[in-house]
């Protein structure tokens, strides 16, 4: 009997298995790296306009997804394996979605070495009758539209192959309804309008006199079927769009032209009915200084009452004829430009610059309104203004390459010449036009302060200054002006300003006329909830004066979520709507009913979907059922001072298996402040570049995640501050092994590791990511992915250097790890990749060779050709895989895994 006794006890423990309450004996497995690809997470979410029906996709992280439509009513679930997009129609009637095929056929293609010309499409189009469950299918799917408030028609294009081998591009225009379809061959571009069905397209078929291929642009009204050719002979045409009406048309075409360097293109415009186009703009256009043409990456649009026509141009470029094998290659940098050169290349190098331009469509006069002087515009939500808000640095952009936010000045632009009037002196802040564009409202950084300028009058008003509450982030520790906590928006006719302070919200008049009202009631500054608005509409920008606002709750002191309401024009209480240990997802709200869809999760609930009122909504998704078969965790607030004297606070990780009788290792990962994610969900996945929370939890670490705040100049001893505090004020708990604890970090929290190990011996394995260790060199470097230099960083930014090189260069060696290598005890893996786009990855050569040269144990990792975090997957499970091994070797004695061994 004692034998079998001993084999129990044996077996019991070698399994992992735990007791539960009634005495039975469960086993749990532990999270591994084969568990990644099937975790899923609710991707695309869509509801009805009614409300009744809900569809939304489950996404693995690597594999095929899956469309489930919910009906609200009956509580009933259809799934559709393969499937994304959906969409439904406005009368809610369909459902459309694309079905995909297998993900593992197209990896197998996607990996052939040697394939062949794109062809065919493989998608098909699914159209679900929504009350008789039939389903439609149309293979060779490229894309398909559903018009937002109109019902009947859908446009879609498919291409498949001909009997000949070749590939045929059609649109059809099909009626859910009756069955009807029309359908137009070598399509290009199309539109389907928000309303009235009316179609918008270019085909390329026409062949011109020279046997090159020209396109044309068409009209289609599939009600009465007809078409009306708008223009034709282009090389085509692009950028269709409607005004809100639908009975406006604008759109683009290339010219014929065979330059590689630049294409041009024309702006046109349609008014239904009328005959034919006219074209607003030839392909260059004449402004001063310099030729322009049509930026065709980004997008026109119309003003909301459709008077005019907005779009963005980029000056021509001027052919150089000089052969390439004659021209000197050199680059140019001028100390007295408005930006370093890499800057230049970079703002030239990006597809979205432009400066907008519109055209006034009664007198088609053309104004430039933005150029390089005065590069943002700001236009008003509502389109009832005759000015806009212009907004330019031009004469502080130097100095934009030691600071986070130069000086800028603000000028009214007006819609009708272009003519500009200067309204402010320079600050540094942020610039608001009103809704209806009677005012422009700025945030003065250094004053703390929200400031109304009335457009009509020009008469200038602070409207905080006098108001009970801070309108800055009062817990913003960088060497700069604190920013604002921003603006929830206007009401209509600009009547009030809704402005965030730290809890609450206040309703202001910018004309001051009216005493400020905070609509919150001080609710939030007596309990400590932020309060935010999450219901604003992009079609009804602006407020109604007594509307009912639905409001994201945020709990300071314990980190739950939740919702309240508060109406306009009303200082009381908000209105609870519900509240718990949860991070809630922004709301959507059915268009036509008080139905909302939103997520809720935290820590150990997967962020699943539910649908209903915010005060009684229902779970309708049921994601990752399988982490019930795996030990998992659990997280706890925990509070502590630090040697300063300051309360602190940060999150601990625990097993699910928890056993406060043993002694477990522990991982310190730190990224700023981490406890406003306290009730957010960490699924198992291949890292990028953090520590993997739930992986390591689950197989029996402890990870403790403490909150970091900064003294100016000292930001190397903030941190170990806070954090070696932190994880002092844990060490008199009997289960945290003080012998095994390890650290981890990515770029901030990578220079932070690298800077604690040369502060403390009390880490026994360390792995930072992207660090910086010599501020001296990494100063003057350049953040090669923006073009811009790292000097904003140090002196103003994120690193809180708060001075120059030359004036405190103390600081920078008190806070360099490399100057204290020589402390150095802990074993170390630095990740430093030859691609990264912000550190300098010879920052982690200089830390490795200098610790190498010391004879420290280090190694370095190199993923080739990536950049700060890892984005292909195949290289964020090898570095999890890595990460494991290395925590594991020296945390918990695991043999030295191979690739930590000499290569000798």
């Amino acid at each position: 009997m004692q034998v079998i006794k001993n084999l129990w006890l044996f077996l019991l423990f070698t399994s992992g298995c735990y007791f539960i309450s009634q005495g039975q004996v469960k086993t749990k497995a532990v999270l591994d790296h084969a568990v990644y690809d099937g975790w899923q997470e609710i991707g695309a979410k869509e509801i009805s306009n009614n409300g009744s029906w809900v569809a939304y996709t489950i996404k693995p992280q690597e594999g095929n997804e899956q469309l489930v439509v919910y009906n609200v009513s009956k509580r009933t679930t259809l799934k559709m394996d393969r499937s994304s997009d959906p969409v439904f129609t406005a009368d809610h009637q369909f459902l459309l979605f694309r079905i995909h095929p297998d993900f593992k056929d197209v990896e197998k293609t996607n990996k052939e070495k040697n394939k062949k010309k794109e062809g065919a499409s493989k998608d098909t189009l699914a159209i679900l009758n929504l009350r008789n469950k039939s389903l439609l299918k149309i293979p060779g799917l490229m894309s398909f539209q559903v018009p937002k408030r109109g019902s009947g028609w859908i446009a879609y294009h498919v291409r498949r192959d001909s009997i000949k081998g070749d590939h045929t591009d059609t649109l059809f225009i099909f009626n859910l309804k009756t069955g009807e379809k029309s359908f137009f061959s070598e399509i290009e571009n199309y539109l389907i309008s928000d309303s009235n069905n009316h179609i918008a397209l270019s085909l390329s078929g026409l062949e011109n006199h020279s046997r090159k291929k020209s396109g044309i642009a068409l009209w289609f009204d599939p009600e009465n079927h007809t078409t009306d050719t708008l223009n034709k002979g282009a090389a085509g045409y692009r950028n269709f769009v409607f005004d809100s009406s639908c009975n406006q048309l604008a759109y683009l075409s290339q010219q014929d032209t065979n330059s590689k360097e630049q294409k041009l293109f024309s702006l046109h415009y349609y008014r239904n009915g009328e005959r034919h186009d006219r074209r607003l703009t030839q392909s260059e256009i004449k402004t001063r200084p310099y030729l322009q043409t049509i930026n065709a990456n980004r997008k026109i649009f119309f003003s909301k009452n459709g008077g005019q026509l907005f779009f963005y141009t980029v000056p021509v470029v001027i052919k150089d004829t000089l052969h390439n094998s004659d021209r000197a290659k050199v680059d140019v940098w001028r100390y007295n430009d408005d930006y370093l050169f890499t800057r230049q290349q970079k703002l030239m190098e990006d597809s979205a610059r432009g400066y907008l331009a519109m055209v006034d469509l009664p007198s088609e006069n053309l104004i430039q309104l933005a150029d390089k002087n005065i590069p943002t515009v700001l236009l008003s939500d509502e389109g009832k203004s005759d000015v806009a808000l212009g907004v330019t640095d031009k004469g502080d952009r130097i100095s934009s390459q030691w600071r986070t936010n130069t000086l800028k000045t603000a000028y009214l632009i007006s819609l009708k010449d272009g003519s500009r009037k200067k309204i402010t002196d320079t600050l540094r802040g942020e610039f608001l036009i009103s809704s209806s564009g009677n005012f422009v409202i700025w945030y003065n950084g250094k004053e703390k302060n929200w400031f109304a300028y009335n457009v009509r009058t020009g008469e200038v008003k602070d409207m905080t200054q006098l108001v009970a509450d801070s309108f800055y982030d009062v817990e913003y520790d960088q060497p700069e002006f604190p920013p604002s906590y921003g603006i929830a928006g206007w009401t209509k006719d600009d009547r009030s300003v809704l402005l965030y302070g730290r809890y609450d919200i206040w309703q202001i008049d910018p004309a001051g006329e009216k005493k400020a009202l905070n609509i919150t009631n001080g609710f939030g500054q007596k309990n400590r909830i932020v309060f935010r608005v999450v219901n604003k509409s992009k079609e009804q920008p602006s407020f109604s004066p007594n509307q009912f606002l639905t409001l994201n709750a945020f709990y300071e002191s314990n980190k739950q979520g939740g919702f309240y309401g508060s109406r306009i024009g009303v200082a009381g209480n908000p209105t609870f709507l519900t509240s718990g240990p949860y991070h809630f997802s922004s709301p959507i709200k059915a268009r036509d009913k008080n139905v909302f869809i939103f997520t809720r999760e935290n820590f150990v609930q997967s962020p699943d979907l539910y649908v209903g009122s915010l005060y009684g909504a229902t779970r309708i998704s049921d994601l990752n059922p399988q982490q019930q078969k795996y030990n998992w965790g659990t997280a706890s607030l925990v509070k502590w001072e630090t040697y300063d004297g300051k309360p602190s606070e940060g999150i601990l990780y625990k097993p699910e298996d928890f056993d406060s009788t043993h002694q477990y290792p522990m991982i310190v990962y730190f990224y700023e402040k981490l406890t406003d994610r306290f009730n957010y969900y960490i699924p198992p996945e291949p890292t990028p570049s953090r520590l993997n929370i739930s992986f390591f939890v689950s197989r029996g670490y402890l990870v403790f995640t403490p909150d970091i705040s900064y003294t100016i100049g000292h930001p190397g001893k903030s941190a170990y501050d806070y954090i070696m505090s932190g994880v002092r004020s844990l060490l008199h708990h009997s289960w945290i092994d003080s012998t095994r604890i390890g650290i981890q970090g990515q770029s901030w929290g990578g220079y932070q590791t690298a800077y604690l190990i040369t502060q403390t011996p009390l880490f026994k394995a360390a792995w930072a990511g992207a660090p910086v260790v010599d501020m001296f060199s990494a100063y003057g470097g350049i953040r090669w992915g923006s073009g811009v230099s790292r000097q904003f960083q140090y002196e103003h930014g994120q690193s809180r250097i708060g001075a120059t090189i030359w004036e405190r260069p103390d600081l920078y060696i008190e806070n360099s790890p490399l100057f204290f290598l020589p402390r150095v005890h802990t074993p170390l893996v630095i990740m430093a990749n030859d691609h990264d786009e912000k550190v300098p990855w010879y920052q982690g050569i200089e830390l490795f060779t200098d610790l190498r040269r010391l004879g420290k144990p280090v190694w370095m990792l190199n993923y080739l050709g990536e950049k700060h975090n890892l984005v292909k997957r195949k290289n964020r499970k090898d570095i999890s895989i890595k990460e494991q091994e290395f925590f594991d070797h020296f945390l918990k004695g695991a043999p030295l895994p191979d690739w930590m061994q000499s290569a000798d």
